[in-house]
C-alpha cells in the first residue's frame, strides 16, 4: 500500500502572505518576471499560496492511517476553541546555522496544547498498530511559517538582506485568529513541494 507524506497545518491569511512576500523580494531580483514559486541557485522560496504553518509532521502514513488520523483530528477541533497568533519577526533560522528564512510568531500556549494533543494521540494508536513511522519532536513548539530554504554555505551571500536582528512585524502585521486546521500532503518533487488539503476541520465557535 502506497504511503503518502502527511503534516497538520493552519493556513494564514492572503493578507500576511503579501506581507511576507513584500519583504522577501530584495532575495530575488526579478528578471523578466516574478521570482516567487522559482528555484535560484543559492536559495528556494516554496510557493506562495502553499505557505503554511506546520502544528504536526506526521509522516508517511498509509491509507489506514490517513482515515484514523481524521477521526483524531475531528474529535480534538471538537473538543476545542479558535485561538490567536501573532506574527513576530522574519528573520533567519535557526540561529546557530542558519538555513531558513522563518515568518516567525509569538510564542502561544494555545498552539502547544494543540500539538501535543495531536502528537500524544497519534502515540496512543501505536499501540493498535497505526502510525508505527511517526516520531515525536522533542523540541519546544515554535509556530513559524518558512519562507525560505538554502544551503548553509550560501549564507553568506544571503545575509546582507536582512537586517541581524530580523524583521519586526509586531505593528505591521495583526493577529489572526485560527479557526480551523487542515490534514495536508505534500508531493515532492526537483521543483519543490506542492500542497494539497486533504480535509479541514473547523474549531467549535
Amino acid at each position: 500500500m502506497p504511503k503518502r507524506r502527511i503534516f497538520i497545518a493552519i493556513q494564514v491569511p492572503e493578507e500576511l502572505k503579501n506581507t511576507a512576500e513584500f519583504y522577501m523580494k530584495p532575495f530575488f531580483p526579478a528578471k523578466g518576471g516574478s521570482a516567487f514559486g522559482g528555484n535560484d541557485r543559492d536559495i528556494k522560496i516554496p510557493r506562495k499560496e502553499g505557505w503554511h504553518i506546520t502544528v504536526v509532521f506526521c509522516g508517511y502514513f498509509d491509507e489506514k492511517e490517513v482515515e484514523e488520523l481524521k477521526k483524531i483530528i475531528k474529535s480534538i477541533v471538537s473538543e476545542s476553541k479558535p485561538f490567536e497568533l501573532s506574527p513576530s519577526k522574519i528573520l533567519f533560522a535557526p540561529s546557530f546555522r542558519p538555513r531558513m528564512i522563518w515568518l516567525d510568531f509569538k510564542k502561544s500556549s494555545e498552539f502547544a496544547k494543540l500539538k501535543m494533543k495531536i502528537e500524544n494521540e497519534i502515540i496512543k494508536k501505536q499501540k493498535d498498530g497505526f502510525f508505527k513511522n511517526f516520531r515525536q519532536e522533542m523540541r519546544e513548539p515554535h509556530p513559524h511559517l518558512t519562507l525560505a530554504r538554502f544551503e548553509e554555505k550560501y549564507f553568506p551571500n544571503i545575509k546582507k538582506f536582512l537586517p541581524v536582528g530580523g524583521i519586526d512585524l509586531t505593528k505591521e502585521a495583526a493577529p489572526f485568529l485560527v479557526k480551523n486546521i487542515d490534514i495536508m500532503e505534500s508531493h515532492l518533487s526537483r521543483s519543490g513541494a506542492d500542497y494539497e488539503i486533504l480535509c479541514s476541520n473547523a474549531f467549535t465557535l
